[in-house]
């Protein structure tokens, strides 16, 4: 305790004793320590205000009650405080508010803001429970807000007419968007049959409330009888229809109608089901033939033949003659739906009168639920008496998604009014298709072919490119770039080909016209190495070279290398082409030779090999001795004697007396056997034999003839 304050209880407490001398006494103010101020920071919209509050601690950490706090706003523009600390947002911006008692101060952050629209990932839900039993698991509601997160949410229920109330549980996971709202219902004592409720999400930072519809069917494992509405009433010939659904579980079968009568004349009430399962319409006739004016009562029973399924009740009243009047509409309620800004159908209501007589004197009035918007509903009568039509139009400017209501009420001279519920239901507004790429260009690189446009939209969510053969055909898509992308690479382009593109954007709501079409030609593939090249020599003086065929050339390009060294050029040779025989050689020198396959797009790496030419000899002695092994319609198989030592092989020759000597076949260096199997039932061979070398060949052996059996 500091000097001051102790002096001052002391004094406090002596006055009493020493009146004489303290008449009065005068105390010092305790000096401040610190001020505090809630909240620190906080969001408030344009329009909205927040309350601050501020508290003085004195030196010694004890609370300075009733001190005077003066507070000012850093700019005026954005965000004025008042004397008792409640600040107001004027505009977007930042702005400190400060507190301040004798001469010490606190300050808070205030954050003005643009008002936000909250957004529901649905607007209506729908749970089921068995009665008597458990609750369904919650239901989640995801909500977010436009611009930026919304602070301040609060959920509140608010029951249907005539309802019970308590079942419904709300629960925000958090007050902040993005927030979870948990819908837990209870079925409790709740008897069979539907209930609802809305849950109105609010937010001091939003520009209105949002709602989610929460219907709860309570039901039976079991199925049972439900009638909507479960009375009508009927003037004169006239005739109504209700629905019959299934108020349990499983499927409602076999339904049937039974008829029983009130007091009076029997038999003046025809009733039809639709059909035989549920859901159904049950249409009530009046059949009033010779019945006296006044009023009429039934029982239409809607019953299953399925044993044990409970039964509903509909009541008919009939009034025959002069009725009172009253005023009738149908529909009774009417929803519509539609998206943001987009355009709804004018829906009609028709107007009469259930009793006798004319209404006159029609009128209407729109009201609004609570706390929503207004003015969205025009309400137009097309007569002042019954019959009338009712012309209900809704204008969508200035509302956001979700769900409105509204009522219309109808009335007339000397009856009661009555009222058409009217829902509303908007979507977001569907997204615009995207502007349209331009300058698209296609370039070829190696085998792909890299495009580039440019893109026109912020709203797309991907693009579309096509391709198609040049020349004709139709375009078909080989890639969906994401949003924003202005290249794609077709990777899939084959060489040699030409081709057209085209790309467009899209989003969910269309897609944009086409960019122009940019072509491309991939030139064909350079062909690869030809394989299996060999050289011999088939002489002193000849070389034979070849190789395999590769796809996709145009032709081959053939050089040599002789003793000499440098490679010359020894052919250029077409397509196909997989031989070639060098002539004019040295004999006893080694050559080499190397072949390339080219087409338009380049030539292959090349294929080399080498062969060298036998040096100068004489050509080998003449076989002998030739004669038949075996002889058989399928073949004949000769045998001679090799009487040389430098023959590299034998050439076996066939002649007849119809035809010159022709060689057949050959065989190796020191092979002496040969089979032939191209022989004729009933020819006359002839078959000779000679040794070859690079020098030249022998003269043939002495022939030997057959005859094939």
């Amino acid at each position: 305790m500091n000097r001051v304050s102790h002096l001052a209880r002391r004094l406090l407490w002596f006055c009493p004793l020493l009146v004489a001398a303290c008449d009065t006494v005068a105390v010092a103010p305790l000096p401040v320590g610190r001020v505090e101020i809630s909240p620190r920071s906080v969001d408030v919209a344009i329009g909205g205000s927040v309350q601050l509050s501020a508290s003085a601690v004195g030196e010694d950490g004890n609370p300075l009650p009733g001190v005077a706090i003066s507070w000012r706003s850093s700019d005026a523009d954005v965000a004025l405080v008042d004397s008792q600390g409640r600040v107001t947002g004027l505009e977007e911006g930042l702005a400190a508010i400060t507190a301040t008692v004798a001469g010490v101060t606190a300050s808070a952050a205030i954050n003005v803001r643009e008002r936000g629209q909250l957004l529901l990932s649905d607007s209506l839900v729908t749970l089921r429970a068995d009665v008597g039993g458990a609750g369904p698991a919650p239901a989640t509601v995801r909500i977010n807000g436009t611009g930026g997160s919304l602070s301040g949410l609060t959920a509140q229920v608010v029951y249907d007419a005539g309802d019970p109330i308590g079942w419904l549980t709300p629960s925000l996971v958090s007050t902040a968007t993005p927030a979870t709202l948990e819908l837990d219902v209870d079925p409790g004592a709740l008897g069979l049959g539907r209930y609802g409720a809305e849950v109105r999400i609010t937010s001091p930072l939003a520009t209105e409330s949002v709602a989610v519809r929460v219907e709860f069917s309570v039901t039976t494992s079991t199925p049972s009888v439900r009638v909507d509405p479960d009375s009508v009433r009927l003037t004169n010939a006239d005739r109504a229809t209700v629905d019959v659904g299934n108020g349990g579980g499983g499927t409602l079968t076999d339904l049937v109608t039974t008829v029983r009568y009130g007091g009076g004349s029997p038999g003046w009430l025809r009733a039809t089901l639709s059909g035989s399962t549920a859901p159904v319409t049950l249409t009530v006739e009046s059949l009033t033939g010779s019945l006296v004016a006044g009023s009429y009562t039934a029982e239409v029973e809607i019953a299953s033949r399925v044993a044990g399924v409970p039964s509903a009740v509909l009541a008919v009243r009939l009034d025959v003659g002069a009725a009172p009047p009253r005023l009738v509409v149908a529909p009774a309620s009417v929803s519509i739906q539609g998206s943001v800004g987009g355009t709804l159908p004018l829906r009609t209501v028709q107007v009469t009168n259930g009793g006798a007589g004319t209404v006159t004197g029609l009128g209407k009035a729109v009201s609004y639920a609570p706390g929503e918007p207004t003015g969205w509903l025009i309400a137009t009568l097309d007569r002042s008496s019954t019959p009338a039509s009712l012309s209900l139009l809704v204008g969508t400017a200035g509302l956001t998604a979700g769900t409105y209501s509204a009522s219309v009420e109808v009335n007339g001279n000397s009856v009661d009014p009555v009222f058409v519920p009217v829902r509303l239901t908007l979507d977001p507004a569907a997204p615009t298709a995207p502007a349209a790429p331009t300058d698209l260009t296609a370039t070829v690189s190696g085998s792909a072919v890299d495009l580039s446009w440019v893109d026109n939209a912020g709203n797309e969510s991907g693009f579309e490119v096509e391709r198609r053969t040049s020349g004709g055909g139709s375009f078909a898509r080989i890639g969906t770039p994401s949003a924003n992308a202005t290249t794609f690479t077709d990777t899939g382009a084959q060489a040699g080909s030409s081709y057209e593109y085209r790309v467009r954007a899209c989003n969910s709501g269309g897609c944009s016209a086409y960019s122009n079409v940019a072509s491309a030609s991939v030139p064909a593939a350079v062909p690869a190495t030809p394989g299996n090249m060999t050289a011999r020599a088939t002489g002193s003086s000849e070389i034979e070279v070849t190789w395999s065929d590769v796809s996709g050339e145009t032709g081959y390009e053939l050089e040599q290398k002789g003793p000499k060294g440098g490679w010359q050029s020894a052919a250029q040779l077409g397509a196909g082409v997989t031989t070639f025989t060098a002539t004019g050689l040295s004999a006893g020198e080694t050559y080499e030779y190397r072949v390339r396959a080219c087409n338009a797009s380049g030539c292959s790496a090349w294929a080399e090999t080498k062969a060298t030419t036998p040096p100068p000899q004489s050509p080998p002695a003449n076989p002998s001795g030739l004669r038949f092994v075996s002889i058989s319609r399928s073949h004949i198989d000769l045998e001679w004697n090799d009487n040389s030592n430098n023959e590299t092989r034998f050439e076996i020759e066939e002649g007849s007396i119809f035809s010159a000597w022709v060689k057949i076949g050959e065989v190796g260096t020191d092979e002496t056997t040969f089979r032939d199997t191209n022989v004729r039932r009933g020819s006359l061979l002839y078959y000779r034999v000679r040794a070859c070398n690079a020098a030249g060949c022998s003269g043939a052996s002495p022939a030997i003839v057959t005859l094939v059996p």
